[in-house]
């Protein structure tokens, strides 16, 4: 991080600062000195001591500037990790978090379980807020939710498949009953699968998409999983 060019940029106007004030106060002190109103010991210590203050002046400045890049820089990155419609986390995000957990799998043999949903629904924004408001409140403190780039939205939930299952049948209750307290055509799909032992991510979300294919294929407001 300290290698980038915004950061080297800060650190070396930093020393330009240092250079020309030092410069110019001791333009003005060997003036002074010259005019004999300023002795040359203390011309000396009057430069030492500004050359201190100017120092710890610009370790502060480039303290802030860099402080301030590491802020925008992290305010950038989880910028980027978000959904622009929903304001979700994105796929990107998705994928990093889908490596987390198949690390966590195959190295300590922590399950999770990954829920894919396709939720259609004829309505405005209002409707689709409705949906993600409701979403956000049945998953759990510890579950994560996506919405990826074909709009089909993915929860990442710490538990097994049989808690990952009655999570998305809780999810079709609760979107059924929200299709009638909106007077809006809701209906969706949920595949549920679990991760295993040497994963990949690539397998992974496979295996969820084959799921929730298969409940598009049975009927809609169903839940399949695949081991």
């Amino acid at each position: 991080m300290l290698y980038n060019k915004k950061y080297i940029r800060g650190m070396s106007m930093g020393l330009l600062l240092i250079v020309i004030s030092n410069a110019v106060f001791t333009y003005f002190s060997l003036v002074q000195v010259k005019n004999a109103s300023l002795t040359i010991d203390d011309a000396l210590r009057n430069s030492i001591l500004f050359s201190t203050a100017s120092i710890l002046a610009s370790i502060l400045l480039v303290g802030l500037f860099i402080i301030n890049n590491v802020k925008n820089d992290r305010f950038l990155s989880k910028k980027a990790e978000k959904e622009p419609e929903t304001f979700l986390l994105n796929e990107s995000a998705l994928n990093h978090k889908v490596n987390e957990v198949i690390e966590l799998s195959n190295n300590y043999g922590i399950i999770h379980a990954i829920l894919m949903l396709d939720i259609t629904y004829r309505g405005n924004n209002k409707t689709l807020y409705e949906i993600v408001s409701n979403l956000e409140l049945i998953i759990r403190k510890n579950d994560v939710l996506f919405r990826m780039d074909n709009g089909f939205f993915v929860i990442i939930a710490n538990c097994g498949i049989d808690d990952a299952v009655s999570l998305g049948d809780k999810i079709i209750k609760r979107m059924t009953a929200l299709k009638g307290e909106l007077q809006a055509e809701i209906a969706v799909s949920i595949g549920v699968t679990p991760t295993k032992a040497n994963d990949s991510r690539s397998n992974l979300l496979s295996r969820a998409n084959k799921s929730v294919l298969a409940a598009l294929k049975y009927g809609k407001n169903r839940v399949e999983y695949m081991n």
